[in-house]
């Protein structure tokens, strides 16, 4: 789809059209994968997700964890764990896909939040704290580098676990 169709698409359906664009971006759904808590690993999900995009429902956090740093392999049942400005905890643990999301309705951040990934005996904390963007992919996106610290992981050192058992 063009560029242009989406914009008549959005504003016919009564969605801002940078946002139709922003989305169209991410291109199409993974083959085989239905819309639901296991779509777009890796992706920006709040893009979609925020209460003035096409996602329902609308999230207030929002990512993808993998195994490791090297790897693009998700990592199921790791706990993300949360502590905003107010000294509110949070966690939740993440699906076959490595993705995970908290509902604007059950946990509103103060930012800015700070948060660790567990999983068994391992344990990463971001070095820094989310300072405004629920959308973790949106700083933590593939490849690493200047715009990207790269993908979301448990160990910098390849590990050898289970990859997430999505249908």
């Amino acid at each position: 789809m063009h560029a242009w169709a989406s914009v008549v698409c959005c504003v016919a359906c009564g969605t801002d059209p940078t946002i139709g664009v922003v989305v169209d971006g991410l291109g199409p759904e993974q083959r085989g994968v239905e819309q639901g808590p296991e779509h777009r690993p890796g992706q920006p999900c709040v893009t979609c997700h925020h209460g003035s995009g096409p996602g329902s429902p609308t999230f207030s956090l929002a990512g993808t964890v993998f195994i490791d740093q090297e790897q693009s392999l998700p990592l199921e049942g790791a706990s993300v764990d949360f502590v905003d400005a107010a000294s509110r905890r949070y966690s939740v643990l993440t699906n076959c896909a490595g993705n995970f999301y908290i509902e604007a309705g059950s946990w509103q951040p103060r930012y800015p939040v700070w948060v660790q990934v567990a999983f068994g005996t391992e344990s990463i904390a971001m070095k820094t704290p989310i300072q405004r963007e629920g959308a973790c992919a949106t700083c933590h996106a593939d490849p690493a580098g200047p715009d990207s610290a790269g993908h979301v992981y448990l160990s910098e050192e390849p590990l050898e676990l289970p990859p997430g058992a999505c249908r």
